[in-house]
């Protein structure tokens, strides 16, 4: 299955995202926030519940030792 990176924060919101772009659409008060990077499955079909992800993500979130913090370049 092919996979992506995602950040997301504490409170479950999350951008697809990769090394080449900036941070997207994060506006002033959330740059402020924590961010977590991780990797993500994602089915090849274009049209998939995307309700997983956030499964995924509350999942992450419900591990925070393993939380790898994202650090802008």
């Amino acid at each position: 299955m092919p996979q992506g990176n995602v950040i997301f924060n504490k409170k479950g919101k999350f951008f697809w995202f990769d090394d080449e772009n900036k941070i997207p659409g994060l506006i002033r008060s959330e740059k402020e926030q924590e961010w977590y990077i991780a990797k993500l499955y994602y089915p090849p079909e274009f049209d998939y519940d995307t309700s997983m992800h956030d499964k995924e993500i509350q999942h992450l979130l419900s591990n925070p030792e393993e939380l790898k913090r994202y650090e802008p370049k």
